[in-house]
């Protein structure tokens, strides 16, 4: 069975750690290690300790794997961390991703030498965020063969552990260096022989994705057609067309095609090729796959030696279908036009030179896809195209075109690429933030603060003043280092977030004389600082500990601040406590483009602007205050167990009402105004109101 296999591997790690044999059992070790109950785990590890370095990589893919249950990631953590002995840039890298029980078995392994990790600390605390690539399950390839990654780069080209590109590469060979790369996940993209002086070389780029794929080259236009349907049958999809001549100075009937298939690519649901199409027939043939969803991925335009055209596409049907632009054959000043326009690039492809001006032309696709964006490069000799190829890698872009084409008469090779990204998601965002955050506390406990401080003022990005707030408690940074610096800070910002990051502690883990005098400070606070935000944090911090008596409503308009500004909060005459927005405000409506059930019809992401100040209510109107209006009214108490709760049960109509008798009782010109605070779709918008009071423009 699984358990005394792992039994016995236990057994055999203090008797045979350098046996050969390991290597084909640590997965299954560090798997089965990562299930063990939390009581049992010190003695696996401790048994398990003379081969913990073997079993690094297997605990690290657990560790980092989105699908596992926390019980098996945080084993996983603690299990590293003995294992990982002193090796500082892992320990660091494991406590940026690490939860608050992975947290604390990991930093005791850091604290026994702070100095050296600090600098490593410091430096993910000022990181920015990346898009990322969403792989799926990231499987474990073997490397690439080394004469292949050799032909690739002798051939003008790169092969990095997530792509590979080639310009210049023999024919002859390119099939061949395809298929070893293949055993290591690699899969060619864009497959397009040329014509060279002295022979046919191809330009080709690859991703590291492990999807299986087929490539044909030397095809007639009527095999290549042939071929295509029976790969189809098959559930390869078409991804590339090119056609090529085996020798410079062929007839037409010498004109051979290469083409690439791909199979269960996850954001393909079918694709379609039509080849060597008249011009005359051409409407013919992509009318009927536009009007079924199909875009361009990739075109090819091919003139014979009479001057007849001929077009040849691959088209892509994907959800949802994309808005697409494309061209044929433009020349470089309107393909630079067509840049500007901003959508997101699929492909490109040399097409010669223009008859009178000798100007390189273009085909290009464009898609309106707002999950990618594109880098294009052209007009590039050789060895500059490798250069920002390789740039274009270093900061994350992937391949999705290549084309190369000799320039006759000229001696010169023309290039031209495009490359794909990932818009930066809000996860990517989150991600940073997160590794931020833990940065910053770890440096905390280590005694450096100076990196704090600062990332608890307010910025344009709550993200990583969020995560400090709720992880400082819980990741052991003590209450009277935040006590200290709340007698200290003089930003407002800075302050509402120290007093919410103390309101996650617990009461008792401050001395009784500590904690009155810390409940004294938050009192005076809530009662009259003239900043709306640290009023309110300080009521949530006396809330947070449940200090015995209700908190009353502030009796007096708060102080002025430090420079003599009026405040920006007051409680009118109904005991509503409301926060001035001084105008004009702009501000963001609709919504992200990733977020789940996002209609993009009606929730377009854009910036608004209000042009007045106006008041809002920091807290829905509650059943108490509804009351004051209709003493009638009615609501379940189940759902209202006191008159504190905000109202329920009030109609669209019932609200208007309450809004006029509210300006009536406010004795006030400008109009109140509520708006529904739980907007549920097809459903009563006023079950929870939102008072907001709109100032008079000079207010």
């Amino acid at each position: 069975s699984a358990d005394e296999r792992f039994r016995a591997a236990a057994a055999l790690a203090g008797l045979a750690a350098h046996d050969d044999l390991w290597a084909e059992v640590t997965p299954f070790v560090g798997e089965t290690l990562a299930k063990q109950e939390p009581k049992f785990l010190n003695d696996w590890i401790d048994s398990l300790r003379p081969v913990g370095k073997q079993l690094i990589d297997p605990l690290c893919s657990v560790f980092h794997a989105a699908d596992r249950g926390p019980l098996e990631r945080s084993n996983a953590a603690i299990a590293l961390a003995e294992f990982s002995g002193d090796d500082l840039p892992r320990l660091t890298r494991l406590v940026l991703e690490a939860d608050a029980r992975q947290f604390a078995a990991i930093l005791p392994k850091l604290t026994g030498e702070p100095n050296a990790a600090v600098p490593l600390l410091q430096q993910a605390v000022t990181e920015s965020p990346s898009p990322q690539w969403d792989d799926g399950a990231k499987a474990c390839w073997p490397d690439a063969p080394p004469q292949a990654v050799s032909q690739v780069i002798a051939a003008d080209g790169l092969c990095t552990a997530s792509l590979a590109l080639c310009q210049t590469m023999p024919l002859s060979t390119s099939v061949e260096v395809a298929e070893a790369l293949r055993s290591s996940g690699y899969r060619p993209i864009c497959f397009r022989p040329y014509t060279s002086p002295d022979d046919v070389r191809v330009a080709a780029a690859w991703r590291r994705d492990g999807v299986d794929w087929r490539l044909a080259t030397d095809k007639t236009a009527e095999q290549l057609r042939a071929l295509n349907v029976e790969l189809h049958s098959q559930g390869y999809l078409p991804v590339d067309v090119a056609d090529y001549f085996p020798a410079a100075a062929a007839d037409d009937a010498s004109r051979r095609f290469a083409a690439l298939w791909s199979k269960g690519q996850r954001d393909l649901a079918d694709a379609q090729l039509y080849l060597m199409v008249p011009a005359v027939d051409h409407p013919s043939a992509w009318g009927p796959l536009n009007s079924a969803g199909f875009v361009p991925r990739s075109n090819l335009r091919t003139v014979d030696r009479k001057g007849e055209e001929y077009f040849s596409s691959v088209r892509w049907k994907l959800c949802p279908a994309p808005g697409y632009g494309d061209d044929w054959n433009i020349d470089e000043s309107g393909y630079e036009r067509r840049l500007a326009e901003g959508r997101c690039q699929t492909d490109v492809r040399l097409t010669g030179l223009d008859e009178l001006g000798g100007q390189v032309r273009f085909a290009a696709c464009w898609w309106s896809d707002p999950e990618l964006t594109s880098q294009e490069t052209h007009g590039l000799r050789l060895e500059e195209h490798l250069q920002k190829c390789r740039r274009l890698a270093d900061q994350g872009y992937r391949p999705a075109a290549v084309s190369v084409g000799p320039a006759p008469d000229s001696g010169r090779v023309w290039t031209a690429s495009v490359w794909h990204r990932p818009v930066l998601r809000q996860v990517d965002r989150d991600r940073c933030a997160s590794r931020q955050a833990n940065a910053a506390i770890t440096l905390c406990r280590l005694g450096r603060t100076d990196q704090l401080w600062p990332q608890l003022i307010q910025h344009a990005d709550p993200r990583l003043r969020t995560y400090l707030i709720h992880r400082l408690a819980g990741r052991g940074a003590g209450p009277e280092l935040l006590i200290d610096r709340l007698a200290i800070e003089t930003d407002d910002s800075a302050r509402r977030a120290v007093l919410l990051a103390l309101s996650r502690f617990e009461p008792s883990e401050l001395p009784a004389e500590q904690r009155a005098t810390l409940i004294d400070t938050a009192t005076k606070l809530y009662q009259d600082h003239p900043d709306p935000g640290v009023h309110a944090a300080a009521e949530f911090l006396l809330r947070s500990w449940q200090t015995g008596k209700a908190l009353q409503v502030p009796a007096v308009r708060p102080r002025q601040t430090e420079t003599g500004e009026e405040p920006s909060w007051f409680v009118n005459g109904q005991g509503q406590t409301m926060v001035v927005v001084r105008g004009p405000v702009t501000y963001s409506m609709g919504t992200e483009h990733e977020e789940r059930g996002r209609d993009r019809s009606t929730e377009t992401f854009h910036r608004q602007r209000i042009g007045r100040s106006f008041a809002v209510g920091a807290k829905e109107v509650t059943l108490e205050q509804f009351l004051r209006f209709d003493p009638s009214h009615s609501a379940s108490s189940d759902h209202a167990p006191d008159r504190d709760c905000p109202a329920i049960n009030v109609s669209w109509y019932a609200a208007a009402r309450y809004c006029r008798w509210l300006s009536e009782q406010l004795g006030d010109d400008a109009p109140v105004w509520l708006m529904p605070c739980r907007l549920l779709r097809r459903k009563n918008l006023a079950e929870a109101l939102l008072l907001a009071r709109w100032l008079r423009p000079e207010a």
